[in-house]
């Protein structure tokens, strides 16, 4: 009997483990990511300049954010201040959690969407402590956050315009 129940986990598990490996497939092949899961390059949507003044994020929850480099998407909380456009990303004293944010210090060309629309830009990681307390305030003021855990474990990146001309038929490089 207790032979028969270890099969029986056996099963499920490998079963589990299969379901998630082809949802993770899934997700990287995909046109954008899936829900929490990072998925692959943002192709649909209109490729529109980045607007000078991102107030309309103010209500924006959500956005979707893709490196060129590596060209991988997910979703993220955005945060406006002063008219410009903030990406925050937690967790980065955890090892392994999070790659983009190192990766757009080596490579910061992205692309962000909003609905329809695709907008090429640069992520500029922010060091400067007063442009730093200020985002991580208005953060608090969306999101609900509590105490800043500090600029090792939260960074944010300002969105900038990316100054490139786009191929045709495709993304800026």
């Amino acid at each position: 009997m207790a032979r028969g129940i270890l099969r029986m986990l056996a099963a499920l598990v490998l079963v589990a483990a299969l379901g998630l490996g082809v949802l993770w497939i899934a997700a990287r092949s995909s046109d954008g990511p899936l829900g929490p899961l990072a998925g692959g390059a943002l192709v649909a949507g209109e490729l529109v300049p980045p607007p000078e003044d991102w107030s309309f994020l103010r209500e924006v929850e959500t956005v979707e954010l893709q490196l060129l480099e590596p060209p991988r998407s997910r979703t993220t909380w955005v945060v406006v201040s002063g008219g410009r456009a903030y990406i925050p990303a937690g967790f980065m004293t955890v090892p392994l959690w999070k790659q983009w944010p190192r990766q757009a210090l080596a490579d910061g060309r992205a692309l962000l969407r909003v609905a329809v629309r695709r907008h090429p830009v640069r992520l500029e990681r922010v060091e400067d402590p007063g442009e730093r307390d200020r985002v991580v305030r208005a953060l608090g003021e969306k999101y609900g956050l509590g105490e800043d855990p500090g600029p090792e474990a939260l960074w944010i990146f300002r969105l900038e315009p990316r100054g490139e001309a786009a191929p045709p038929g495709g993304p800026p490089a």
